[in-house]
C-alpha cells in the first residue's frame, strides 16, 4: 500500500520498479530481483538494522554475490505484508530519489520499521 504520494504516472512506475524488487527478493528469484538494479561499479547497498548491525556493499559483482548467497541460503527475510508511507519522490532527468517509511510483518507477527532511501536510474527505457 503506498499513502501520500503523488500518483502520477511516473511516480507510480517507480514504485512498481521498488515493490517488484522487494517481491522478488522475498520470492527468491535472483535474476527478477537483479533486473530491477543498475549493475556497474557504482551500484551501493548501505543496511542498518538492529538485527544485522551495519552491512555495505559496495560496486555490483559484490552486492549480486552477497544476495546470490542470501538467497541460495534461504535466509531471506519471511515478510509477509509489507507498507510503504510518507513518500517523497524527485526527479531529475533519469534520476529519482525516493524516501519513504516502511512497515513489514513477518509471518510470526513481528513488526519491523525501517526508513529507506532509493536512487533510481532510468536505463534502457
Amino acid at each position: 500500500m503506498i499513502k501520500s504520494v503523488n500518483n502520477s504516472t511516473e511516480n507510480a512506475a517507480l514504485m512498481d520498479v521498488i515493490a517488484r524488487e522487494t517481491d522478488m527478493f522475498l520470492r527468491r528469484d535472483f535474476d527478477g530481483w537483479a533486473a530491477c538494479w543498475v549493475q556497474d561499479d557504482r551500484t551501493r547497498e548501505v543496511c542498518v538494522s538492529s538485527s544485522f548491525g551495519a552491512t555495505v556493499l559496495e560496486g555490483w559483482g559484490r552486492l549480486s554475490d552477497y544476495m546470490r548467497n542470501v538467497m541460495a541460503s534461504g535466509t531471506v527475510c519471511d515478510i509477509s505484508e509489507t507498507e510503504r508511507f510518507n513518500v517523497n519522490i524527485t526527479v531529475s532527468g533519469d534520476i529519482a530519489h525516493v524516501v519513504f517509511d516502511e512497515t513489514s510483518k513477518n509471518s510470526s507477527g513481528q513488526i519491523e520499521r525501517t526508513f529507506e532511501t532509493r536512487i533510481l536510474e532510468r536505463s534502457g527505457g
